[in-house]
């Protein structure tokens, strides 16, 4: 992307991560990630031995989508209280792998 195209992506992306605009949502990242952090301790305490093994690319997609859900969408996806993806990370996260395989190699349709 180059020239007007350029300035335009990049106007509303430093829009959107400015220190006010961060501020305004900053109630919302909050509650998002009290939420994660009661998933999972209440996770932790249901464990017979206390303990939990967890791989924490999940965990981070999962709040990813309640922030952009929240924040973006107004919609609330419950992915941290519920430990869970919700129907619209999956697609997401298809879109996002299946964007990725096309890049990489475009003119392989059976890759």
């Amino acid at each position: 992307i180059n020239g007007k195209d350029w300035k335009l992506y990049r106007s509303a992306i430093h829009r959107a991560f400015s220190p006010q605009a961060l501020k305004e949502c900053q109630s919302s990242m909050n509650l998002i990630s009290l939420r994660l952090q009661s998933s999972l301790i209440q996770r932790i305490n249901s464990s017979p031995d206390g303990t939990v093994t967890m791989d924490v690319l999940p965990l981070v997609r999962m709040a990813t989508m309640d922030f952009f859900g929240s924040i973006g969408m107004g919609i609330d996806f419950r992915c941290c209280e519920n430990l869970t993806n919700s129907p619209v990370a999956y697609a997401f996260e298809f879109l996002s792998d299946e964007t990725t395989r096309r890049i990489m190699s475009p003119f392989n349709i059976f890759c």
